[in-house]
């Protein structure tokens, strides 16, 4: 079971890591310091509310055995 809570751990960083760049980035994008294209902006929100969904759907989906 460790294995599991490694894993979870794992993809939990990954999708936290990635809407902080995708916020990052749009954060850029309003300070004018980088230029997207209206493309590129929507790509980075569509990213950011997968990343959410997946971190809020991981969390009610995979859940952790009881010990009794």
């Amino acid at each position: 079971m460790a294995g599991a809570r490694v894993t979870k751990g794992l993809v939990t960083i990954a999708l936290t890591a990635a809407c902080a760049a995708l916020l990052y980035r749009i954060g850029l994008h309003m300070t004018r310091a980088a230029s997207l294209s209206f493309d590129d902006l929507t790509l980075h929100f569509m990213g950011v509310f997968a990343a959410i969904f997946a971190l809020i759907l991981m969390a009610v989906v995979w859940e952790e055995p009881t010990q009794r």
